[in-house]
């Protein structure tokens, strides 16, 4: 179930990413992480109840380029939290088997 919401998260996140990108650069207004939180809330609220996001307006100033390595550092974050929470899961799983005795 998390792989699946992690991977429309995925497709919404490369949506903003690429959605809206104007052939401006970066502007001394524009703020990096500022962008990075609203693309990470906007993937929660989206693996959450499902629905798409839009391109953050903390993003609007910001290079294609930068948007794009923002995005991918969304996407790889959660990926490790996803991936953090299965190996806890199976961990969990294998501590409650009961070693077979020979």
């Amino acid at each position: 179930m998390k792989t699946r919401k992690a991977a429309a998260s995925l497709a919404t996140l490369l949506a903003l990413a690429t959605a809206g990108l104007t052939a401006c650069g970066s502007s001394d207004e524009a703020d990096p992480a500022a962008c990075k939180a609203a693309m990470a809330e906007q993937m929660k609220d989206a693996m959450e109840s499902g629905k798409e996001g839009s391109r953050p307006s903390a993003c609007d100033g910001l290079s294609d380029k930068e948007i794009e390595k923002i995005a991918g550092e969304v996407v790889g974050d959660q990926m490790e939290d996803s991936l953090g929470d299965i190996e806890a899961s199976l961990d969990d799983s294998l501590e409650d088997l009961e070693t077979a005795a020979p």
